[in-house]
């Protein structure tokens, strides 16, 4: 009932003097404000993580750059150019994805908390209800879902080593007709 709940004794005491309308207007009202400032932290934090991990990356990608570019020549004979060439633009960017991923994730976990136990003090019952179904079809999703996942991303890790290997290659191939003069023949 209203008064063995805070949250709707507080409610039913706003109530008391309101017109109908007025009191609809009111919680209206509230619920817009509130969802503007909601939307307007979870947008600053969104943003935060982004710019983190953007500027952790870029970092990370320089130094690393650094580290193949002071190498001694004979480490740049045994790698495969395009395999340097992906851990720079494609392996690096993936694993910073992957942690803004991580924290987009904790973000999101401690805003189900929030809004659970919100829940649970309002309506226990059937708060519990929907958790243990989300709960499943989450378990569900996961159970089937993670293997596609991991099997495309793999394919999309070999798909670009091929693409950078070519593109190698081509470079290469460009350079040798260069030295040796030919392009007259192409």
């Amino acid at each position: 009932t209203g008064a063995d709940n805070p949250f709707m004794s507080l409610f039913v005491d706003l109530q008391d003097g309101m017109d109908p309308k007025s009191l609809l207007l009111f919680a209206i009202g509230v619920f817009a404000a509130f969802f503007v400032v909601k939307n307007a932290a979870i947008l600053a934090m969104v943003h935060t993580i982004n710019r983190l991990t953007m500027d952790m990356r870029a970092k990370f990608q320089q130094r690393l750059f650094a580290l193949f570019l002071n190498r001694h020549y004979p480490f740049h004979l045994r790698r495969n150019t395009a395999e340097i060439i992906r851990e720079l633009t494609y392996s690096a960017p993936i694993a910073f994805d992957g942690l803004r991923l991580v924290m987009t994730m904790a973000l999101e976990v401690l805003l189900v908390i929030a809004v659970c136990a919100l829940l649970l003090t309002v309506e226990p019952a059937i708060t519990i209800a929907v958790i243990l179904t989300l709960t499943a079809l989450g378990l569900v999703f996961y159970k089937v879902m993670v293997p596609r996942f991991r099997y495309g991303g793999e394919k999309a890790l070999d798909f670009n080593a091929k693409i950078m290997k070519t593109i190698s290659q081509s470079f290469g191939a460009i350079k040798d007709v260069k030295v040796l003069q030919c392009q007259p023949y192409m």
